[in-house]
């Protein structure tokens, strides 16, 4: 983290950086950000700086990522996902102490059902909360603490487990 401030000065310079990307203008993410239009200006002038390279292509009342830019928004808005994520699930635990497992229904039926009176006697400390869906879900966004889903594995924004049954 040391290194990381070293080099751009202020992580407010990457919150006003993500803001004006995502919302393609200063002036709107000066309102989102509850600052004024020139301090999200300075801000991006700053990290632009710092970093070395032009990160928005500049017109009269119209902004566009370069390259860099686009490179860096994607891994800014990664890593804000990411720490929204966990500070969701983090309160999420705070205020249930349960958690909730988003499941298929074929799964659910078939594999979860029936060992779920096992599961209760084994860990009869644990609330479990099982929800069936067929639909990809934002699981941070639904309140859901896990989730156990097919496929390849590459769920951006999500950590994996593999668990062979």
């Amino acid at each position: 983290m040391r290194e990381l401030i070293k080099s751009i000065e202020s992580l407010n310079h990457l919150s006003a950086f993500e803001a004006s990307a995502r919302l393609g203008s200063f002036t709107n993410a000066a309102k989102e950000l509850g600052v004024s239009q020139p301090a999200i200006s300075q801000s991006v002038r700053k990290l632009e700086d710092a970093i070395g390279t032009k990160l928005f292509h500049r017109r009269h009342r119209i902004i566009t990522l370069t390259d860099a830019g686009e490179l860096l928004r994607n891994d800014v808005y990664q890593g804000f996902e990411r720490i929204l994520t966990t500070v969701k699930y983090l309160q999420n635990q705070r205020r249930g102490g349960h958690v909730t497992l988003s499941v298929s229904t074929a799964f659910a039926n078939y594999w979860m059902v029936p060992r779920l009176q096992n599961f209760h006697e084994q860990h009869p400390e644990i609330d479990l909360r099982m929800q069936t869906t067929d639909k990809d879900l934002d699981l941070a966004q639904e309140g859901i603490s896990l989730a156990i889903w097919r496929g390849n594995g590459n769920w951006p924004g999500y950590a994996l487990s593999l668990i062979h049954i």
